[in-house]
């Protein structure tokens, strides 16, 4: 709660030992962390409150460096409102929630090196409600890489605006490797406006039978919402899973798709369509540049 502060772990591990209270909470101002490890059970239930998620940041000018989490009772790192905050060099491992869940109108905002495994739910997450007082805005991640979770999607953008992601590595999901969409209930999602996710590979994607995303899946479920200046460009696609029905998704459901770009996707060892679209006016989206096995193909 001290603006200011500078916590340097030299290397330690602080274990929480009681679930419903397990968070370390950073609220101040120009906080800096670094050099710890934060550790919790790895059984449970999935928790949702503040008291739950291992690593809270508010405020502004908070810097998390060095950072692993090992165990969360909800979300490894749960950013809640800052503002001019980064984290760099973070590790997440075996959360009942999200690896890393960006929120609450956080905004300017830098993400890098950061990986997950085995969490949860998504890997990497920027969240914006309805209810935030903003959406997340001007946030950059790069130098990704998400390992596996048991629910959930790799990279997302669900709802918020000038949101860029490069540079990533995703591989066995349970839903998409790269999601941006709204949503409508119960989680009541902001649109989404303008977004780069770029440079990267999905590897395994959507391997939930349950679950029909494909590796790539755009879309626009909340009435009255827009997509609107999505751009996602130089993505290698691997080995979808075969119940994912599609490599590449674009589906309308209630709201408004404008301005989406797919350009320059290399899909390998798959026999799914390259990509679907529901309810999309052609004039809404703009494809160029695809392979399948290195040859090119024609998906418009």
């Amino acid at each position: 709660r001290v603006p200011g502060v500078h916590i340097n772990g030299n290397g330690a591990t602080l274990r929480a030992t009681h679930d419903e209270t397990s968070s370390v909470q950073i609220l101040a101002d120009n906080v800096e962390l670094t050099n710890i490890t934060l550790a919790a059970s790895l059984d449970g239930p999935r928790m949702l409150g503040m008291d739950q998620q291992k690593l809270v940041l508010e405020g502004s000018g908070g810097r998390i460096s060095h950072v692993s989490v090992s165990g969360s009772a909800a979300a490894g790192i749960f950013v809640f409102g800052a503002q001019n905050f980064s984290l760099t060099d973070v590790h997440v491992a075996n959360t009942r929630a999200d690896g890393v869940h960006v929120t609450n109108g956080s905004q300017h905002g830098t993400l890098s090196g950061i990986s997950t495994s085995q969490t949860g739910d998504d890997g990497v997450a920027v969240v914006s409600y309805q209810k935030d007082p903003l959406p997340c805005n001007d946030i950059t991640v790069s130098d990704v890489n998400v390992a596996g979770n048991s629910n959930g999607r790799g990279i997302t953008v669900v709802g918020g605006t000038n949101v860029s992601m490069r540079n990533f590595a995703v591989a066995n999901t349970s839903g998409a490797g790269v999601y941006v969409a709204t949503e409508a209930a119960p989680y009541f999602i902001r649109s989404v406006d303008h977004v780069t996710i770029s440079h990267g590979t999905i590897t395994a994607a959507n391997n939930d039978p349950d679950v029909v995303h494909g590796a790539i899946l755009v879309y626009a479920g909340n009435p009255g919402t827009t997509i609107d200046n999505v751009n996602i460009s130089d993505v290698t696609v691997r080995n979808t899973s075969s119940t994912a029905l599609r490599n590449v998704a674009v589906n309308n459901d209630g709201g408004t798709v404008s301005n989406v770009t797919l350009d320059n996707i290399a899909l390998t060892d798959t026999d799914l369509p390259p990509l679907a679209t529901n309810n999309v006016p052609p004039n809404s989206l703009s494809t160029g540049d695809w392979s399948l096995n290195g040859k090119q193909i024609d998906v418009n």
